[in-house]
Formats: structure tokens, C-alpha cells, sequence
């Protein structure tokens, strides 16, 4: 693959092991912090972080972000406020296979959303890639064993994660319908200010509902894992994918978090790789080569 269309995908494939480990580690911490403050300081702190670097493009472009103040609003609460927080509170309720099996879908709504808002359509090809994906996903999800499919028992955290898989896919489509002219670096501020505030009364409802704020040192390494690689990098590379290869193209790379979330469960929680691994990995990594390659991108490239 020609370099210009390697970076996106390798972006976009570093993001998914980032979403992959955030999965986990809401599933993990879901007792030591509480959703909304783990939200909450993830996002100051990603913005502590960022703006020292980012000021300068903020203070170039802000007219530019005065006059998309609407799209940048709409895309803060989307993919900051909602679609951040639903995991988090999902943990709470759900066992981390049926946060992966709804999470899974999130490639056919993009899909559905883009061809709704945009009229992007997907061609044969890609939907082949999109079903073998899929295949590989339900592979992972059902432990190699179709019968575990029929195990699974949804609960309310798994309707929290589609909320968010609905948020994320119109947050998706919006970053195309609206290429906004500013810094990748101005975008990302606008978001992360914009969504952050939204969070602050729920916030504050929590801290009214629940006494107190407590973060201990499992919660703490959840903020800054949420700030460095979820606010900050992820999103930089998803970004960069979406304007790159299309909604419908980055976020067919979707397929490859519970495989990732899979692979990171033996190093932290000591499981074994099984056979059923490496046949969706296969799979899924098919997927998504058919889903994003297309020969106007290599002799552009070229």
C-alpha cells in the first residue's frame, strides 16, 4: 500500500487498540470511580494537556470557530458527551462481551447514517467487506461457538452502548458533511470545550446523589489512560482517517476493537488465544482491507 494511504490506516488501527483498552479499563474500574467524574476529569485534563499546544492555532482559527459554533457544539455533545460517557456508565450494568457485541454494529449504522445525511452509498465490494467482518466479530463474540450467541442476555447497559454507537455514527457523518477549515488541533479544542461543559450538571447531579468524589489510584490510571490516548490520540487519529478515507471507510476499522479488546485480555487478565482468535483475525483484517482499498485511492497515491 502506497504511504499516503498507509498513515490513515495505521492511525486508524492504533485507535482501535486504544478504544480496545478502554473497554477493559471501564470494565475494570466501573467500582472505583463513578461515570460522570471519570468523564469529567478525563476530559480537563485532556484539555490541560492540549491547549498549551494547540492556543496558537485556537487563537489563528477562532473566527472560523465563532462562525461553526453550531456544528462544533453538535459535535462536542455527540462524540464528548454522549458517546464517551455511555461505556463508562455501561460498565456498570453489562458484561464487556455485550459491549462488544452492540459496540460491533457501529460500521452498519455509519453505513445507514452517511448514506441518510450525505447520500454515500457503499458498493459491492465493500459490502462484502462489511459482512466478513462482521463474521470475524461474531466469531470473536461467540468464543468460536455459534450456540454462545444464544447465551447472551441484553441488558440496559447494552441499550446505553447503542446510544452511543448512534452518537458516534452521527458524529461520524457530521465530520464529513461539515469540513470545517481549521487545524485538526483548533477542531479538537472547540470539541473537547464544548462537550466537557455539557458534562459539568451531570457531573454535579452525581456528586448530589452520591455523597461525595472519590478517585482512587485504579480510577486515577483510568483518567489518564481516557486523556492521553482516548481524548487526545484517538481522536487526532480518527480524525485524520475520517478526512482521509470517508465515515463509512474509518469506521469499518471498528471491527478490529474486540479483537484487540480479545488480545488485551490475555495480557491483563491472563487468558488463553484460542484457535477461534486467529481465524477472526483473519477475517476481520480481510474486512477491512476490502472495506477501505480502492485502486482511485493507490493511483492517486501513486
Amino acid at each position: 500500500m502506497p504511504r499516503a494511504g498507509l498513515i490513515p490506516v495505521l492511525m486508524l488501527t492504533t485507535a482501535c487498540v486504544f478504544w480496545a483498552g478502554n473497554a477493559v479499563m471501564a470494565r475494570a474500574v466501573y467500582e472505583d470511580i463513578e461515570p460522570f467524574t471519570l468523564t469529567l476529569f478525563r476530559w480537563l485534563l485532556a484539555i490541560a494537556l492540549l491547549l498549551p499546544f494547540t492556543w496558537r492555532h485556537v487563537k489563528r482559527d477562532w473566527p472560523a470557530i465563532v462562525q461553526a459554533w453550531r456544528v462544533l457544539t453538535a459535535l462536542g455533545i455527540l462524540s464528548v458527551s454522549i458517546y464517551a460517557t455511555t461505556m463508562y456508565i455501561a460498565a456498570h450494568t453489562t458484561e464487556a462481551i455485550n459491549i462488544s457485541l452492540v459496540g460491533s454494529v457501529t460500521p452498519a449504522v455509519v453505513v445507514l447514517f452517511s448514506w441518510l445525511m450525505i447520500g454515500e452509498r457503499i458498493n459491492l465490494r465493500q459490502g462484502v467487506g462489511f459482512m466478513i467482518g462482521l463474521v470475524g466479530v461474531i466469531a470473536v463474540i461467540a468464543r468460536g461457538e455459534l450456540e454462545n450467541l444464544a447465551d447472551l442476555q441484553f441488558r440496559v447497559g447494552d441499550l446505553i452502548i447503542l446510544l452511543g454507537v448512534v452518537s458516534w455514527a452521527t458524529y461520524s457523518v457530521l465530520l464529513k458533511r461539515y469540513p470545517l477549515k481549521m487545524h485538526t488541533m483548533s477542531l479538537l479544542s472547540a470539541i473537547f470545550v464544548t462537550g466537557t461543559v455539557v458534562i459539568i450538571p451531570f457531573f454535579a447531579w452525581e456528586i448530589a446523589s452520591t455523597g461525595n468524589v472519590h478517585v482512587n489510584l485504579p480510577g486515577l490510571v483510568a483518567i489518564v489512560y481516557g486523556a492521553v490516548c482516548m481524548s487526545i490520540l484517538s481522536y487526532i487519529f480518527f480524525i485524520r482517517g475520517v478526512q482521509a478515507l470517508g465515515p463509512n471507510k474509518a469506521n469499518a476499522f471498528g471491527y478490529l476493537v474486540p479483537l484487540f479488546a480479545a488480545l488485551l485480555a490475555v495480557v491483563v487478565l491472563g487468558e488463553a488465544i484460542l484457535s477461534y482468535h486467529f481465524v477472526a483475525f483473519v477475517l476481520i483484517c480481510l474486512g477491512v482491507f476490502l472495506t477501505t482499498w480502492s485502486r482511485r485511492q493507490v493511483a492517486a497515491a501513486e
